[in-house]
């Protein structure tokens, strides 16, 4: 008798203890920290870097606690809570007294601007409709698709007129919140926004002054005096937005402003290649389209166009959300930090 006991007391020892939680396939728990087992990577299904440029040029626009895309699934990543103090906090838009001020929220998901927003061009297959999927603020964002037809660049704007606007004091204050599905398209020179006006004196010609991308995340502001081959010229900066989080872009443009007639900042930090007076030392124009001498004379704004539109070949399509948009003669300024 005891010899057998002695055996049952030795087999009991030799069986492996259970674990203390899962579900009995031998394979350890994901901890909270998305560690252990067999978990997906942090940054599966989110856009992947297209290495376009180095996070250091990204970081040259950001805040100084912002993340890279390469930090997909830390806190303040696309995959984290929106609400991560490395995004733009979510504070209420003050429309008080803006000329103009579009939260959106008035219309229905699924909508399509109304005539008061303005006129609409929309090429191929492209989009701008109310979607309540991605707001910064509130209920709603306009969703911008370009989507192009076949290689032809795509073109998705809304025009309207802020002449009003401009009249108060020859200044504008362009300001929104923008969120990119994607790392930008490497195809080719394409625009988040296009203002137009006539240049008076001696010449006289139109112009229209935009901001968007040129090569994958390089920002790009051009200065086109029409017609096209009369002056195509533009600065470009290697900082830009990140996929799938929410920024804050700010555009001026003063024809008083002998130093600063045109500035550009994300989330509030200047982008210093493109805050320059009239006479950008740095501007580049193409073979044969410089009759401006690298002059970039402010016009007298009277219609702008937001949205997308892509000037080239188009191998892939954008999509992005804007919202909380603010057009005004007075500065607008991106949400402060907490």
């Amino acid at each position: 008798m005891l010899g057998r006991n002695l055996f049952l007391l030795l087999s009991a020892l030799s069986v492996p203890a259970c674990q203390a939680s899962g579900d009995g396939d031998g394979q350890p728990e994901p901890q909270e920290d998305g560690t252990g087992g067999n978990t997906a990577p942090d940054d599966e299904g989110e856009p992947v870097d297209d290495g376009e440029a180095e996070p250091s040029d990204v970081d040259a626009a950001l805040p100084d606690d912002e993340e890279t895309p390469g930090d997909a699934g830390k806190p303040g990543s696309p995959t984290a809570d929106a609400s991560t103090p490395t995004e733009p906090p979510r504070t209420p838009l003050d429309c008080k007294d803006r000329s103009f001020c579009w939260q959106f929220d008035d219309l229905k998901a699924g909508d399509r601007l109304p005539s008061q927003y303005g006129s609409q061009k929309l090429t191929g297959a492209s989009k701008l409709f109310v979607d309540d999927a991605m707001a910064y603020s509130g209920k709603n964002a306009l969703r911008v698709e370009g989507n192009p037809s076949g290689t032809a660049g795509a073109s998705a704007l809304l025009s309207f007129s802020v002449k009003d606007v401009w009249a108060k004091s020859k200044t504008l204050y362009v300001r929104m919140m923008i969120r990119p599905e994607t790392t930008a398209p490497g195809d080719g020179h394409w625009d988040f926004f296009q203002l137009h006006g006539a240049v008076t004196g001696s010449p006289s010609y139109g112009a229209m002054v935009s901001y968007g991308g040129f090569g994958g995340i390089k920002a790009k502001l051009l200065y086109v005096g029409k017609p096209l081959s009369w002056a195509d010229c533009s600065l470009s900066a290697q900082r830009f937005f990140l996929p799938n989080r929410w920024a804050c872009l700010e555009v001026k443009i003063d024809q008083k402003d002998t130093s600063q007639a045109y500035s550009v900042s994300i989330n509030g930090n200047p982008i210093h290649e493109l805050t320059v007076g009239p006479r950008p030392a740095k501007s580049i124009c193409v073979q044969g389209a410089d009759g401006i001498a690298g002059h970039w004379k402010v016009p007298d704004i009277d219609s702008m166009a937001l949205g997308y539109n892509h000037y080239h070949q188009q191998l892939a399509p954008h999509r992005f959300w804007l919202d909380d948009v603010v057009i005004d003669s007075k500065p607008v300024g991106c949400p402060a930090k907490p």
